[in-house]
């Protein structure tokens, strides 16, 4: 990160992320889903992926890292769909029914598949 501004946010998001995971799940994944969406926007500016709008879901759905991450895709999109449906983000789902926050097993799953993809990211040689 060459921004102070970035990293500090991407340093912020997973620190929170890891202070409410064994308590607060529904506030655990929005933090998540925060860091994800900074190391997101990283990847494209470094390959250099341009992306189809400025909503972080709609790239994700786009499946432009699909390529060259393909966990990290999958299980982000995962994740994003979870913080749009189970947590404080919206108070309605999307079949527009009060929302039920996510479970603890529920993140524990979450937690896993967000392993995977950091140990994806970290094994990349491609640039």
């Amino acid at each position: 990160w060459d921004s102070d501004d970035e990293y500090n946010e991407l340093i912020e998001a997973f620190c929170a992320y890891e202070n409410f995971r064994k308590t607060q799940p529904s506030i655990a994944v929005l933090n998540l889903n925060n860091f994800n969406n900074l190391c997101f926007n990283k990847i494209c500016s470094r390959l250099n992926i341009e992306k189809k709008s400025k909503e972080y879901g709609v790239n994700l759905n786009a499946n432009i890292i699909h390529d060259n991450f393909p966990k990290a895709n999958r299980y982000w999109v995962e994740i994003n769909a979870k913080r749009n449906q189970k947590t404080e983000a919206h108070p309605y789902d999307k079949y527009g029914k009060i929302r039920i926050k996510i479970t603890q097993n529920e993140l524990d799953k979450l937690h896993e598949k967000e392993i995977e993809t950091l140990e994806e990211i970290c094994n990349f040689r491609n640039y």
